[in-house]
């Protein structure tokens, strides 16, 4: 069996920040959108001490072992990336045989010697394992995928060679690339970004109107008396994918603003110069491309401005309408501000953005989560229960909910969750999300998304086989002709949990939406992050027709811990909030946990429609 590379399925924790229309909080250098990749071995083998002279190239199973030693080796060939390597993982499934599980999963390292044949490596002959050690698995299950960090050993294109041992007497079997969940190597590349510091930058106030403020180190944003930033950037003959800049407030007392950062936009002409530019002589600026929100002093804050940048000289302004302004620092001072493109190209299919459990009134974790939707205005936002707490009311989603998720009520697809129902028949959701929300009191709707079939469902009613949600399913899946299927309600069918029992009513919805070969499963609920696999309705790994299912309950209510791991967990985080994105490709999507500022957890991949 020859190498194969195929459409990209995960990468835990890929190392992308997303950038967007405004981040509250101090803010990492951004990175490109990632492209992900996933690579089958083009030759594995296992070396047994107990069989010195035994070629094992063509089995089914790696055995890994400390007594009597065994040693599997893996092979790779990368070609066709671009861009930089930002994240590989390798991706080992442990066999379902009788013991082939173990209490140590062994330590993958590198191997510089990659001429070794799958047909010939016996232990006689197996190449020294000289490479560093790369990480090391605990105990693994059978049945199960688990991912080991290889990116020290992965510099781009080329031939890449492995080595699992062991010094553990309880060995463990994994499938090789004869069997049918072989072992992966998931790489994720950025495109090129560059960054440009201004070449001018200057602010205009009209209470000065001769006045030139070219040589300050502050750049003001104001509403009374009016000042407007002006900025200028040549970023030459770069391609412009993305365009993101960043500004930094002044480490002053009055330097923030409660009422907005600023709006930005594109300014008329680029011929002003920074000694010359005053409120009398400044340039006409068109509409604005962003907005920020509340800065504080002392901090970082990004704006996407992509629609402004399109090469060469840009000029750009900042203005504001409120009397609360803002100072950030200028190109005179250490905090430049900056301008960030990245290079590629850029998509324009359907952005689907949300999380569940989110309003809570006591901890600022909703607002945060709000400020990364802030970034994707275009998206449609959906929720995944549990909107509000305590209990749903009226008061609830106009104190909580309405002060951060509000701001997104007219593009959000809701789903309800039990918290909601704790006001009597979830009066207050439905009366707050409107039409939005489907029929009033019913909870369960669907609607059209690019090429995608979207349906938000009830967990909170009756999911009974022959029950009027799941009847209604079964006709609204029957109905649509789009390529791909996804759906989402509160309590998930599969969990780690351990605070939450996985929803086994759920399963006649599970049941249906297997027949009609459902793509994503979405659930809440449960206050951490977990994504599976692609699983039967009995939660067995089923490539071919199976839903992967996710649980993102990360919007703003406290965490709660992991119980026993369940098979075919591929992804699992319980101390970051964030939200979950989709890119919503004609036959694909692409997946990506987005954390909020300051926390650096993330997790992305594609896959397929089936």
């Amino acid at each position: 069996m020859g190498g194969s590379r195929v459409r990209a399925l995960t990468t835990g924790a890929a190392m992308c920040l997303a950038v967007g229309l405004v981040v509250v909080g101090p803010v990492a250098q951004p990175s490109a959108a990632t492209s992900t990749t996933v690579f089958a071995p083009v030759a594995d083998a296992t070396a047994a001490e107990a069989t010195p002279s035994t070629n094992a190239g063509g089995a089914a199973q790696l055995g890994v072992d400390g007594s009597p030693v065994e040693r599997t080796y893996l092979k790779f060939t990368v070609a066709g990336l671009s861009g930089s390597v930002t994240s590989a993982k390798l991706r080992l499934h442990v066999s379902t045989t009788t013991g082939a599980e173990s209490v140590a999963g062994g330590t993958v390292s590198g191997v510089s010697n990659t001429s070794w044949s799958e047909t010939a490596l016996t232990w006689a002959n197996q190449p020294a394992v000289d490479g560093a050690a790369l990480g090391s698995l605990g105990a693994v299950q059978r049945g199960a995928w688990y991912e080991i960090d290889v990116f020290a050993a992965v510099a781009g294109n080329g031939t890449i060679s492995l080595a699992l041992t062991s010094t553990n007497s309880d060995g463990v079997d994994y499938d090789s690339r004869e069997s049918a969940s072989a072992p992966q190597l998931v790489i994720t590349t950025a495109p090129p970004v560059a960054t440009f510091t201004p070449i001018a930058d200057t602010t205009a106030d009209s209470s000065t109107p001769a006045a030139n403020y070219g040589t300050a180190t502050q750049l003001g944003v104001d509403g009374s008396p009016v000042k407007r930033t002006f900025l200028k950037f040549d970023i030459g003959t770069a391609t412009v994918a993305k365009a993101v800049l960043r500004l930094h407030t002044v480490n002053d007392a009055n330097a923030g603003s409660t009422g907005g950062g600023g709006s930005v936009a594109k300014a008329s002409s680029t011929s002003w110069s920074e000694s010359g530019l005053t409120w009398a002589n400044q340039p006409t600026t068109g509409s604005p491309v962003a907005s920020l929100g509340p800065v504080v002093r002392d901090t970082w804050y990004e704006v996407d401005v992509t629609a402004a940048v399109t090469g060469g000289v840009v000029s750009l302004a900042i203005t504001s309408a409120h009397a609360d302004g803002a100072d950030y620092d200028s190109r005179e001072s250490a905090a430049k501000p900056q301008l960030v493109i990245t290079s590629g190209s850029t998509s324009t299919d359907p952005v689907l953005i949300g999380v569940g459990d989110i309003a809570t009134g006591h901890s600022d974790a909703d607002t945060k989560t709000a400020a990364i939707v802030d970034g994707y205005p275009s998206a449609t936002v959906y929720t995944l229960g549990d909107n509000v707490y305590q209990t749903g009311t009226a008061t609830e989603f106009a104190t909580f909910y309405e002060q951060t998720w509000g701001r997104f009520k007219a593009r959000t697809r809701p789903t309800p969750g039990n918290h909601d129902y704790y006001s009597t028949g979830a009066a207050p959701y439905y009366a707050y999300f409107g039409a939005n929300a489907g029929p009033s009191g019913r909870g369960y709707y669907s609607y059209d998304l690019g090429s995608w079939h979207i349906v938000s469902l009830n967990s909170e009613t009756s999911m009974a086989a022959g029950s009027a949600q799941e009847q209604w399913l079964r006709a609204d899946l029957a109905a649509t002709s789009k390529t791909c299927l996804m759906a989402m309600w509160h309590k998930p069918r599969f969990t780690s949990s351990g605070h939450h029992a996985p929803e086994l009513s759920t399963g006649p919805l599970v049941q249906a939406l297997y027949e009609h070969n459902a793509d994503v499963i979405l659930s809440g609920h449960v206050h951490l992050y977990e994504r599976f696999a692609q699983l039967n309705p009995t939660g067995a790994l089923d490539t071919a027709r199976g839903a992967r299912h996710f649980s993102a309950g990360m919007g703003g209510a406290d965490f709660q811990t992991f119980g026993t791991i369940a098979p075919n967990s591929e992804a699992r985080n319980n101390n970051t909030n964030g939200v979950l994105k989709f890119t919503l490709h004609a036959d694909s999507y692409d997946w990506e946990f987005l954390p909020v500022a300051g926390q650096t957890y993330r997790d992305s991949g594609s896959t397929d429609c089936h």
